[in-house]
C-alpha cells in the first residue's frame, strides 16, 4: 500500500501545535478552518437550509403493450416524459415497415411516423418540438444526423465531426448535440442545430466526466459527475448551478448502463427531472428537489473526497439511514471538484487538532496522518462499541477491523471488500513457493533474464517498499519498542539491489516477472478468480506481500481509501455516527451489497451469495470470464480462504518507509554507494525513533 506522505510530517506538527496552543487559551476564532471545498459554491432557491427528496415514478410499460417492439429513446418532450418506440416489423412490398409512436408516462400515445422502414426506423434517437424525429448514422467518426418529417421523408442531413455522445431537443425546436474527437484538440465540442440544418459551435472542452445535455426553458444544461451547469449559448461559457456531490442522491446509479439517464431538464421551481432507461425499455421518472431541513434531527457529517459518486451502494444506504432515523442524519461533506485538496485535507487536521471536525471520516481524507490520530486520542476506538452492540469480529472477514489497528483495539473499518494478491513469476522463485524475504532476495538476483518488476509505476522506491512494508519490524532492521534500528546487515543491501535491478526502464521492454490478483467488483468478482494450481499454469505464484508470518493478500489502495471509515472521538453527534455504522455493518446492508455483485464484509452474506452463484449461476452480466462453466465449490472455498487470510499493512512503519523511499533514491540514481545510503537511512530513522520516545 503505497501513500503519499505530502500532509504527513505537515500534519503531525500542526496538530501537536494546535493542541498545544488550544490547553494554553489559544483563542478560538484565530484556530477556525476555512470552508472544506463549499465556499461560493452555487446552489437553488433554500440554501445551507434545504436538503434533496427524491420521488420516483415507473414509467407505462410499454414493453407489455408492444411485445416484439422495440425500444427507441426517452425524453423530455414539451417538459413531458415520453418514450420513442416501433412496432413489429411487417412485411410490405419484400420491405421490413414498421410505426414509430411516443408513448407518455400514463400509457396513451400518438403516431410519430407511419410505413417507414426498419432500417431507418432503428437510427431514430429523439423528437423535437414539432414533432419531426432525428435519425443518427453512420460509424465511429462519421456520425450523420437527419431530420425526418411525419411521412419519414428527410428533410436535411448534417454530417458530424467526431463521434457523437449525446443530444437534447430543446423548447424551441433546437438540438443541442455533443460531440467527441472531431475538433483539432481532439475534446469536446458542443452545437446548436436548428429546423433548417444549421450548425452553429457553442464551445469545445478538452475533457468531460460523463457528460449529458439536458435543458430548462430557454438553456442548455450539462450534467458532469455530480455537477450542473447552465450554458451561455452565446459565448459557450459554463456557470455551475448545482452541484448533488454534498448529497446523497447517486446520480450515476449504474456505472455499468451507459444509457442509464436519458434526459434530464431543470423545471420553473429550480428542480431537476430526471430518466432513467432500463433494460427492454423499461423507465423511471425522477423528480429530484430541495425541500427544508428537518431541524429537529442532528447532523452527522461524513467526510470525504472526490471518489464519493462512485460509491453508490453507500449514498443509498445514507438515504436509508436517513428515512429510518427521527434522531440523526448523515450528511455528506466531500471536496468539490476544481477546489484545493490540500486546504481541504489541511483544514480537516485543523478542525480535528482543536476537538471540533466531521462525526465519519472517510479514508482518503486522513490517510496519511492516522499515526498521529490514535496517539492523540482523536479516532474512536471501536471495539468496546462492538462489544456493547453484540457486533462480534469473528462474524466477519478478519480484514474489515484490520487497518490502522493496535492491539485489541479498532479505529478503522472497511465496509466493503477490494482485496488483491502479488504473484511473482515461477521462473524466478524457482522451487521456492511463499518464500522468506531473504529467499525472495536470493531469487531475485539470481534470476539470470532482463526483467521488470511490474508496470510503469514500479520504480526502484516503490519495489523496495513493497518489498519491506508487510514487516512489523522491516525484518529485523527496526525495533519500535526499544527505539533502535540496523540497516547496515546484508539483507538490506541486497533489498536495494534487488529493487534497483527490476524498476521499470522505458527504453526496454522487458518482461514483467509479478503480476497482482485481484477480488474485486472491477473484475467482476468472483469470475476473475484463478486458483492457485491455475495461477501456477500461467506460471506464477504468491510471494509479493510478504508479511512477518508468511504471505498474504491485502486491501488494494482504493479500499483502504475510499471503502474505510473511521469516526472522530471528539465530535459532537459521534452516536449517531456509530449508529451508522452499525446500521452499514448489518445483514440488510450488507446483502444489498452482494445484490450488486461487490464482496460484502459479512462472512454469512458472503457465503450466501456464494450458494446462490453455485446453484443458480451468475447474478449478473460477465463480458470477460477468467475460467469456464459454473462457479464451483471448491473454487468458492479457495476464495474464502483467500478473504479470510487477507490482512492490512502494517501502518506504524510508514513515516520510516518515506524516509528510506527518500534517501535510497540517491543509490538509485548511481550518485551512492548502498553502503552510504544505509548509514544515511539509519541515522535519520534513528533521529526519528529517538523524537518518537521523547514524545
Amino acid at each position: 500500500m503505497r501513500h503519499n506522505h505530502k500532509f504527513f510530517s505537515i500534519f503531525c506538527i500542526l496538530l501537536s501545535g494546535l493542541i498545544a496552543l488550544a490547553a494554553c487559551g489559544g483563542k478560538e476564532k484565530d484556530l477556525q478552518p476555512s470552508p472544506s471545498g463549499t465556499e461560493g459554491q452555487p446552489s437553488l432557491s433554500g440554501g445551507d437550509n434545504t436538503e434533496v427528496e427524491v420521488d420516483e415514478e415507473a414509467f407505462y410499460d410499454v414493453a407489455s403493450e408492444l411485445k416484439k417492439g422495440r425500444f427507441l429513446g426517452m425524453q423530455y418532450w414539451q417538459g413531458e416524459p415520453v418514450q420513442l418506440w416501433m412496432s413489429e416489423p411487417t412485411a410490405e412490398d419484400g420491405q421490413a415497415v414498421v410505426s414509430v409512436y411516443m408513448y407518455y408516462r400514463d400509457g396513451t400515445r400518438e403516431t410519430c411516423i407511419e410505413r417507414i422502414s426498419e432500417s431507418a426506423a432503428r437510427m431514430i434517437y429523439i423528437r423535437d418540438a414539432e414533432g419531426c424525429c432525428y435519425t443518427v448514422s453512420g460509424d465511429g467518426d462519421n456520425k450523420k444526423v437527419a431530420r425526418l418529417d411525419n411521412t419519414g421523408k428527410a428533410q436535411y442531413t448534417v454530417q458530424l465531426k467526431g463521434s457523437l455522445r449525446d443530444l437534447c431537443a430543446l423548447a424551441d425546436g433546437r438540438l443541442a448535440l455533443l460531440t467527441y474527437g472531431g475538433s483539432t484538440s481532439g475534446g469536446y465540442d458542443l452545437f446548436l442545430l436548428d429546423t433548417k440544418g444549421n450548425l452553429t459551435a457553442v464551445f469545445q472542452a478538452e475533457s468531460m466526466l460523463s457528460p449529458v445535455l439536458g435543458a430548462s426553458e430557454k438553456e442548455v444544461l450539462l450534467l458532469e459527475g455530480d455537477y450542473v451547469y447552465r450554458v451561455n449559448l452565446k459565448d459557450g461559457k459554463k456557470e455551475q448551478i448545482y452541484s448533488f456531490r454534498q448529497t446523497a442522491y447517486d446520480m450515476k446509479k449504474d456505472l455499468a448502463v451507459v444509457s442509464d439517464i436519458q434526459d434530464f431538464h431543470m423545471g420553473t421551481d429550480g428542480s431537476f427531472g430526471i430518466l432513467r432507461a432500463g433494460r427492454h425499455g423499461s423507465g423511471k421518472c425522477e423528480t429530484v428537489k430541495l425541500v427544508a431541513v428537518n431541524e429537529s434531527r442532528k447532523d452527522v457529517v461524513l467526510r470525504t473526497t472526490y471518489i464519493i459518486e462512485q460509491e453508490t451502494w453507500l449514498k443509498e444506504r445514507i438515504l436509508e439511514f436517513n428515512d429510518s432515523q427521527e434522531e440523526y442524519r448523515v450528511v455528506i461533506d466531500a471536496y468539490e471538484n476544481g477546489g484545493d485538496l490540500d486546504d481541504f485535507v489541511m483544514s480537516t487536521g485543523v478542525e480535528l487538532a482543536t476537538g471540533k471536525g466531521p462525526e465519519i471520516l472517510m479514508g482518503s481524507v486522513l490517510a496519511d496522518s492516522v499515526s498521529g490520530l490514535i496517539e492523540k486520542g482523536i479516532l474512536m476506538d471501536l471495539a468496546p462499541l462492538m462489544e456493547q452492540s453484540g457486533i462480534r469480529e469473528e462474524d466477519y472477514f478478519p480484514v474489515t477491523f484490520d487497518l490502522w489497528r493496535t492491539g485489541d483495539s479498532v479505529y478503522c473499518l472497511f465496509y466493503n471488500l477490494w482485496v488483491k494478491e502479488q504473484l511473482m513469476s515461477t521462473a524466478v522463485l524457482g522451487d521456492r513457493r511463499e518464500p522468506s524475504i531473504e529467499g525472495l532476495a536470493d531469487a531475485m538476483l539470481a534470476y539470470p533474464e532482463n526483467a521488470a518488476y511490474g508496470g510503469s509505476w514500479y520504480s526502484a522506491d516503490n519495489i523496495l517498499q513493497e518489498l519491506l512494508e508487510g514487516s512489523e519490524t522491516l525484518w529485523g532492521m527496526v525495533d519500535l519498542e526499544k527505539g533502535t534500528c540496523d540497516f547496515g546487515g546484508e539483507l538490506f543491501g541486497k533489498l536495494l539491489e534487488a529493487a534497483k535491478r527490476y524498476q521499470y526502464d522505458e527504453r526496454n521492454n522487458f518482461p514483467k516477472v509479478t503480476s497482482d490478483k485481484y477480488l474485486s467488483t472491477i473484475h467482476t468478482i468472483y469470475y476473475n478468480f484463478r486458483t492457485r494450481a491455475e495461477e501456477e499454469a500461467r506460471g506464477f505464484a504468491s510471494a509479493g506481500t510478504l508479511f512477518d508470518d508468511g504471505s498474504h493478500p491485502v486491501p488494494a489502495i482504493a479500499q483502504s481509501r475510499y471503502k474505510s471509515l473511521m469516526l472522530n472521538a471528539n465530535a459532537a453527534n459521534r452516536d449517531g455516527a456509530w449508529e451508522f455504522v452499525k446500521f452499514i455493518l448489518s445483514d440488510e446492508a450488507q446483502e444489498k451489497l452482494a445484490e450488486k455483485a461487490e464482496l460484502p464484509v459479512k462472512k454469512s452474506v458472503f457465503k450466501a451469495q456464494m450458494e446462490r452463484e453455485i446453484e443458480d449461476g451468475l447474478s449478473k452480466d460477465v463480458s470477460v470470464k477468467v475460467f469456464d462453466g459454473p462457479l464451483t465449490k471448491e473454487r468458492a472455498d479457495e476464495i474464502e480462504e483467500f478473504l479470510e487470510n487477507a490482512r492490512a499493512l502494517p501502518y506504524k512503519t510508514e513515516p520510516i518507509l518515506a524516509i528510506i523511499r527518500e534517501e535510497a533514491k540517491e543509490y538509485f540514481n548511481g550518485n551512492k554507494s548502498k553502503e552510504q545510503v544505509a548509514e544515511i537511512i539509519e541515522n535519520r530513522v534513528q533521529l526519528y525513533l529517538d523524537e518518537q520516545r521523547k514524545k
